[in-house]
């Protein structure tokens, strides 16, 4: 790879707070975006912790490696991840932290919101990937926040020199049904299309922010976790929207790799409801 770009997209902490359509524009830019210091996520930090505290049954969660016998430590954090899917007030403090920092939500869909655990010397089951290599749908944003302090060898890598640099990958074979067809089946298989080139050293950009910040960029981002050998855990959450105006007009981050067969779009519902994301202009309603 030749030498890093100086007009590669970096990480811009917001202030003033941006409109929605300039937050959207900075995004399809490749812009990475830092929302500082926001009340609704102090919040659902909070509520986090208390979730678990009370599911894993440990004092020290970012240490609970050594607190629970390794038999257990499983099926916890199952019952962690499954809790955090299902419970409202988690997901109404994400939608309020969204308000807060401008999303127009009329015009929202999303995924599941996720509660990751990083364990120390553990593998992540994501290597290196762009989501859109996946979902084929490049209005995706992603939204990052960890739960308890963090330092950079237990951030969220990003690749900012790839942005708008090909990459070869396997996303042309890569089905997300089939996966979990042949997962169920007890196949052991990526659960994302992955890289088929070496990826430079030095293109990696370490985040680690803040709990109560929230970070904001391109699911056409080159990305994965830290690996973490720091010996604490890393707590943090994540989900995905997109923008119902951007998606059925085609407005989004260019496609510079991606091959992925079909277009994800049921992974996403109205964030006020349930409603699929629709595939054409004047299919989906509007709050007034």
């Amino acid at each position: 790879m030749s030498e890093l770009d100086d007009r590669e997209p970096r990480l811009r902490v917001v202030t003033p707070r941006l409109t929605d359509e300039e937050r959207r524009t900075a995004i399809y830019d490749g812009e990475l975006l830092v929302y500082t210091d926001i009340e609704p996520m102090h919040r659902l930090c909070r509520l986090t912790d208390e979730l678990v505290r009370t599911i894993l049954g440990v004092a020290d969660p970012v240490r609970f490696q050594s607190e629970l016998p390794p038999e257990q430590i499983a099926t916890r954090l199952t019952a962690l991840r499954r809790e955090y899917r299902k419970n409202t007030d988690v997901k109404r403090l994400l939608i309020e932290a969204l308000a807060h920092i401008g999303v127009d939500l009329a015009y929202t869909y999303w995924d599941r919101l996720n509660a990751r655990v990083v364990m120390h010397d553990i593998a992540s089951k994501l290597g290196v990937h762009r989501d859109t290599w996946g979902s084929n749908v490049y209005a995706q944003m992603n939204w990052w926040a960890p739960i308890y302090p963090i330092t950079p060898d237990r951030g969220l890598a990003i690749y900012p020199a790839y942005w708008a640099r090909p990459l070869a990958n396997d996303s042309a074979d890569w089905d997300l049904h089939q996966i979990r067809a042949k997962r169920r089946s007890g196949a052991e298989i990526a659960l994302v299309p992955l890289p088929t080139d070496e990826i430079s050293d030095q293109a990696e950009v370490r985040v680690a922010i803040e709990p109560g910040d929230l970070l904001c960029f391109s699911g056409a981002h080159l990305h994965c976790g830290v690996p973490n050998r720091t010996g604490l855990a890393r707590f943090s959450i994540d989900a995905r929207t997109v923008d119902v105006r951007d998606f059925v007009t085609g407005r989004g981050a260019a496609n510079v790799d991606g091959a992925a067969p079909r277009i994800a779009q049921e992974w996403f519902r109205r964030i006020s409801g349930d409603a699929p994301l629709p595939s054409a202009a004047g299919t989906f309603p509007v709050e007034t």
